[in-house]
């Protein structure tokens, strides 16, 4: 019988000693993530020069926080800097997202320059979105017309069915980015603008958009990854 406990208790605490010191490289997902290195344990680990596509977020340092929460920053600080959390599940949950992150992203003849996180939380499963709710404010300006001013497009993140989307507005309500990441991983945005003049209206027809009774819109599509 002591024998019976002992080795039970052998069990356990090598159960524990697995869990705590397992490598964090195991809890990466390499099919949406990229990395340079990931180093440390779920305790307290690195993520050197990540990106999710075409989004790089950087070198992120991580921490595991009891129950199961896993606390991730970017290690550049300051007060916009990055940082989230990440919760066990069968899907992936990521909550709390705060910061800024500096984008050279072109869609098209449209060129975002950053995007803020505002309370961002959402949940993916193998068949999509499951949940998402917060708030993301983008700059972006057109490529070939230096004499805009950048704009501040926001909006609030959701799911429509089992795509991740958000729908981005200008303050005038004149430009405005639809964007959806659906199940498969593939990603399209429909970028509209109503153009306040002649000019930019020949600008836009230039860079391949086409007119519509809502104004002028182009379609740009990829896959996440790629």
């Amino acid at each position: 019988m002591k024998r019976g406990w002992t080795f039970a208790l052998v069990a356990l605490g090598a159960l524990l000693a697995l869990i705590l010191c397992a490598p964090l490289r195991w809890f990466v997902p390499e099919n949406l993530v990229s990395t340079r290195q990931v180093t440390g344990s779920i305790w307290s680990g690195q993520i050197e020069d990540a990106s999710v596509g075409p989004v790089r977020l950087g070198t992120l340092a991580t921490r595991l926080r009891w129950p199961g929460r896993l606390e991730v920053a970017a290690e550049s600080g300051g007060a916009d800097a990055l940082r989230f959390a990440l919760s066990p599940g069968s899907a992936l949950h990521l909550s709390d997202a705060e910061g800024r992150l500096p984008l050279d992203i072109r869609l098209g003849p449209v060129t975002a320059d950053a995007i803020d996180l505002r309370t961002v939380s959402f949940a993916m499963d193998g068949g999509g979105c499951v949940s998402a709710k917060g708030r993301v404010v983008a700059t972006a300006r057109l490529s070939n017309a230096a004499f805009l001013p950048p704009l501040a497009l926001s909006g609030t993140l959701e799911c429509v069915g089992r795509d991740l989307a958000t729908i981005i507005k200008s303050q005038s309500g004149l430009e405005q980015i639809e964007f959806r990441l659906y199940p498969n991983r593939n990603w399209q945005a429909r970028i509209l603008i109503r153009p306040a003049s002649p000019e930019l209206a020949a600008l836009l027809r230039g860079n391949g958009f086409a007119e519509s009774p809502l104004g002028y819109v182009r379609v740009e599509q990829g896959m996440m990854g790629s």
